[in-house]
């Protein structure tokens, strides 16, 4: 009687914006030029818009023409200002929070949340929340479980006191909602207080098997979960005493649950449940109706290999959203996502360079997303990829292609070309080699390979040596200590760390080649490239070069070096 009473009246708060929201669908155009009066007014408030000129009443025309396309980059030292003072520096409102993520050329960087930009999150997920209660599955426990990223080793606040970062993903709700939501979250009170990775993990699966009522499981990447499902079958008999209690000490805290029941435990701990794979997840919790992860471009493998572990589980797969804003969200029988229409203003490059707007767009064609959503950054380019599919009323549904060429994101992680090259710079055991780092896709976990070979052994240096002969001080321990400083480095990129952090991601490996540089333009060229045209690149961002190469390295390799004695504990 609870969850249909709370999902009516869920449903009574939602439905007109959601009825609203499809109204605007119809009139795209419309939509987004009355948002952009909000835009150039909110920016005139800031000292960045007023650097530009912006006096707040500004057309289309002249907000482009004053207003430039930027990147993180641009904007970072008008960030940095705005760190240090509560004046409107490049948003218009007081900042509430700073989310922190990956930086492009730096580990970090620091985006700033004002009331305006976490409403703008809290619609999306308003509307996504409206649409599966009325158009979705009907619930009967409205058990959900949310993902939460860990916060270990997290800056807490600024200088002037200001949070870095939010609680848990529900902060982003409307008080309401989130009030109304918390009653059926199996994720366990205080875990963001857990400093240790194995800590951490083992409370949360503790949750989920003690949630036997499980009907809907929200996650970004789906590799998450599965990471998750595969801790599960590695310490599911150390973690029987725990659930047959009801109460799980770690890192100083007690979390208490519903005791498992002797069927159940006997299920989970069944001989069958070895693997991920093996197990039939289904039976442990035969409730689920719901599953809602990334499904597109680099997520898309992962996907498929969580949807097989559930049959007859509803899959949706979420829109785009990046952290400094959301961009589309997913309609319950719409193949592809809608854009926020009425809290973002949507421009995109063609490959010809030239700038469109959502209602100019043609259909199966590819574009660049630059966004400004109210209360952030101002015509930011986001560096993702998008394909148009169709429409929903008369506004394009968009499919995620991917982020640009300098960003490898195999399960979140977002490395960027430029931070790898840096991070890479500082192993001096490296330096006076040839190597690039190299996604391995196909492993589970995936990993990064850092490729590494003699730059004298390879033909285009006129010379030739033998690096199985002539190690030159990288192989034994020497190596082995160097892939260790690497793994530390780059877990300075906070999402790469969280993802080895939850296992997403394999420790790096170091391939030892005799003539990688053979083979990297070797592979180029055979792809059709000329030699003169071949760009290196220290990253191998693109998917389908990551699995040629990884092919090719295969029959090549020798002597690899594994840093895998670098533990959990290790990277906090």
């Amino acid at each position: 009687m609870k969850i249909k009473f709370l999902q009516k009246l869920l449903q009574w708060g939602l439905v007109f914006y959601l009825k609203s929201f499809r109204h605007k669908l119809e009139c795209p155009k419309n939509a987004q030029l009355h948002l952009l009066k909000k835009l150039v007014k909110d920016l005139a408030r800031t000292e960045y818009g007023q650097f530009l000129g912006i006096l707040g009443t500004e057309t289309l025309e002249e907000f482009q023409s004053q207003v430039p396309c930027v990147e993180y980059s641009d904007l970072e030292p008008w960030i940095q200002r705005q760190r240090l003072t509560t004046d409107p520096v490049v948003v218009s409102a007081p900042v509430l929070f700073y989310e922190k993520t990956s930086g492009s050329s730096g580990p970090s960087k620091y985006i700033p949340y004002s009331k305006n930009l976490k409403t703008v999150f809290g619609k999306m997920a308003c509307l996504w929340i409206g649409d599966i209660l009325t158009n979705g599955p009907r619930f009967s426990t409205g058990k959900i479980f949310m993902s939460v990223s860990p916060a270990f080793g997290k800056e807490v606040k600024t200088d002037l006191g200001v949070a870095i970062g939010l609680e848990d993903d529900s902060d982003y709700l409307p008080a309401p909602v989130q009030l109304l939501i918390s009653a059926f979250l199996v994720n366990p009170f205080n875990i963001k207080k857990l400093s240790n990775p194995t800590d951490y993990r083992w409370v949360l699966c503790c949750a989920l098997l003690a949630a036997e009522g499980l009907e809907i499981v929200s996650i970004w990447n789906p590799s998450y979960f599965t990471a998750l499902l595969d801790f599960i079958c590695k310490y599911r008999f150390q973690m029987a005493e725990d659930l047959r209690s009801g109460k799980v000490l770690r890192g100083g805290l007690r979390f208490n649950f519903y005791p498992v029941s002797r069927d159940r435990l006997n299920l989970i701990l069944s001989d069958g449940n070895r693997s991920a794979v093996s197990q039939n997840w289904r039976q442990i919790w035969p409730s689920l109706k719901w599953i809602s992860c990334w499904a597109d471009a680099g997520a898309r493998p992962f996907a498929k290999e969580l949807k097989a572990l559930f049959p007859g589980v509803l899959f949706q797969g979420k829109g785009l959203l990046a952290t400094e804003s959301p961009l589309t969200f997913p309609l319950v029988g719409m193949p592809y996502p809608v854009p926020l229409v009425d809290q973002v203003f949507f421009e995109f490059i063609d490959d010809q360079g030239q700038i469109k707007l959502l209602h100019q767009l043609e259909d199966q064609t590819e574009y660049e997303v630059v966004v400004s959503p109210l209360g952030g950054f101002m015509r930011y380019r986001l560096g993702d990829r998008v394909r148009t599919q169709g429409q929903v009323g008369n506004t394009p549904s968009f499919e995620f292609v991917g982020r640009g060429t300098q960003v490898s994101d195999l399960v979140g992680e977002k490395l960027n070309e430029i931070f790898v090259r840096e991070s890479l710079s500082k192993c001096s055991a490296f330096q006076g080699f040839f190597y690039f780092l190299l996604p391995v896709r196909e492993a589970r976990p995936p990993y990064y390979a850092l490729v590494l070979s003699d730059q004298r052994s390879d033909q285009w240096s006129g010379q030739r040596s033998d690096l199985r002969k002539n190690p030159s001080g990288v192989s034994g321990r020497g190596c082995e200590a160097q892939g260790k400083i690497l793994e530390t480095l780059l877990c300075l990129a906070d999402h790469y760390r969280y993802a080895r952090q939850m296992e997403q991601l394999g420790p790096t490996q170091i391939w030892r080649l005799s003539q990688a540089q053979d083979l990297y333009y070797g592979y180029y060229i055979q792809r059709g490239m000329k030699w003169g045209d071949i760009k290196f690149s220290t990253l191998i961002s693109s998917g389908p070069d990551a699995d040629g190469l990884s092919a090719l390295c295969a029959s090549q390799r020798f002597g690899d070096i594994q840093p895998s004695g670098y533990s959990d504990e290790k990277l906090i």
